[in-house]
């Protein structure tokens, strides 16, 4: 294999645990949830956000989710603008 193709691979196994990461840490929001009201969704965009906000591969995963955008800044979303008070 060359060098690209190792570095593809090896990026394929990040994302794979980086998913796993989040898909258990949703599993534990719904079950700590139990009969509450919430969702799959919620569930998910929680964990997706906590896991990434302590991962070194969360560049590397939301680039493989959208492109180019500016990490951080969701498709068609205005940058966050802090303003002081």
């Amino acid at each position: 294999m060359d060098k690209e193709t190792d570095t593809q691979k090896w990026q394929g196994l990040m994302l794979d645990l980086i998913e796993r990461k989040i898909r258990l840490r949703a599993h534990q929001l719904y079950e700590e949830r139990r009969d509450a009201a919430g969702s799959a969704l919620s569930d998910w965009l929680q964990a997706e956000a906590e896991v990434l906000d302590t991962s070194i591969l969360a560049p590397l995963y939301w680039r493989s989710r959208h492109g180019d955008q500016p990490f951080g800044q969701a498709p068609g979303a205005s940058p966050l603008i802090h303003q002081e008070r």
